[in-house]
C-alpha cells in the first residue's frame, strides 16, 4: 500500500472527509486515573476498550466522518468527552482524590455511530480501576480472597448511566469513590458501601458500542497499548481502485482539540471505488 497521507492530532474532536470505500478503523477509548493522596502509591486505572474492524461504505461524493479521540483521566480531571469525574475529600488538611474516568472514543457518519471505544474507570483506594468493556459488557471490582479482582456483568441501569447524568462521578467520602468510564453509556461512578470493603468506591468501566464488522478486546494491562502510541490512536485505511491526483485523495480539516494527549490518524490509498 502506497502512504499518501499521515498527520498526528491532538486529543479532541475532528471533521475527516473520506471518498467511498473500505476502511479499517481502529479505536481506543481513554484510560482511568490515579488515586492520589501523599506518600501512597496509586493501584493501576482502568484501560480504554479497543475496537478495531473494517467498515466499507458508498456514495457518489466524500462524506464527513466525526472522529472525536477519548483523552485519559489526569487524577480529578476526568477524561475528555464523557470520563466521570473521581470525588475529593478532605481532612486534617489533607487532600485525597480518587482517579476519574477516562473518555470514550469514536467514529460516527452523518450523526450515526459507528463505534465508541469505551474509557476505563479512575483507581480507589486500594483498589485496581475497571476497564473499558465491550458491547453488553462492563467490569467492576470485586474484593474476593483478601485481593481485588476484576468481574464481567451485563450492562444495566445498576452498573451504567447516560453520560448526561451526574452519577458516571465517583460519590463517597472517606475514601473518595472514583469516576466511572465514558463509553456509549457510561460506568457508574464509586458509591459509599454498607461494609468496609471498598471495591464499591470504584467505578465502573464505560459500555461500548459497534456495529457488525468490528472486533472489541479489553485492555487489562499497559503492555497492550505500547505500540498504541500511548493510549490513544485511530488508524484510517482508506482502499481505492486506482491513484490519480494527490490532492484528489482527501479533505482533512480539524474542527477543534482540547490540546490534551496526543493521537495519530493514518491513511493509506491503493484503490477506490
Amino acid at each position: 500500500m502506497t502512504l499518501l497521507y499521515s498527520m498526528k492530532w491532538l486529543a479532541g474532536e475532528h471533521n475527516v472527509y473520506l471518498y467511498p470505500g473500505t476502511y479499517t478503523f481502529t479505536a481506543k477509548g481513554g484510560s482511568g486515573g490515579n488515586y492520589t493522596r501523599s506518600n501512597y502509591d496509586s493501584p493501576a486505572p482502568g484501560k480504554g476498550a479497543l475496537i478495531t474492524g473494517t467498515y466499507t461504505f458508498e456514495s457518489n461524493s466524500k462524506s464527513e466522518f466525526r472522529i472525536v479521540v477519548g483523552s485519559d483521566a489526569s487524577g480529578n480531571t476526568a477524561g475528555t468527552p464523557d470520563g466521570g469525574k473521581g470525588a475529593v475529600f478532605t481532612t486534617s488538611g489533607i487532600t485525597v482524590t480518587a482517579g476519574s474516568g477516562g473518555g470514550s472514543s469514536r467514529i460516527s457518519l452523518n450523526g450515526n455511530p459507528i463505534i465508541v471505544a469505551a474509557g476505563g474507570s479512575g483507581a480507589g483506594y486500594r483498589a485496581i480501576g475497571a476497564p473499558g468493556g465491550c458491547s453488553d459488557t462492563v467490569y467492576h471490582v470485586i474484593y474476593t480472597n483478601y485481593n481485588y479482582n476484576l468481574e464481567a456483568a451485563t450492562a444495566s441501569p445498576s452498573n451504567t448511566v447516560e453520560c448526561s447524568s451526574n452519577e458516571k462521578d465517583g460519590r463517597a467520602q472517606n475514601p473518595p469513590g472514583s469516576g466511572g468510564g465514558g463509553g456509549d453509556l457510561c460506568g457508574k461512578g464509586g458509591i459509599e458501601p454498607n461494609t468496609n470493603d471498598y471495591a464499591p468506591k470504584v467505578g465502573f468501566g464505560g459500555k461500548s458500542y459497534m456495529i457488525n464488522g468490528f472486533s472489541c478486546n479489553q485492555v487489562m494491562k499497559q503492555n497492550q497499548v505500547q505500540a498504541l502510541y500511548k493510549s490513544l490512536l485511530f488508524h484510517v485505511i482508506h482502499h481505492a481502485k486506482s491513484v490519480t491526483q494527490t490532492n484528489n485523495v482527501l479533505n482533512v480539516q480539524m474542527a477543534k482539540s482540547y490540546l490534551m494527549e496526543y493521537a495519530l490518524i493514518i491513511v493509506h490509498q491503493v484503490h477506490r471505488m
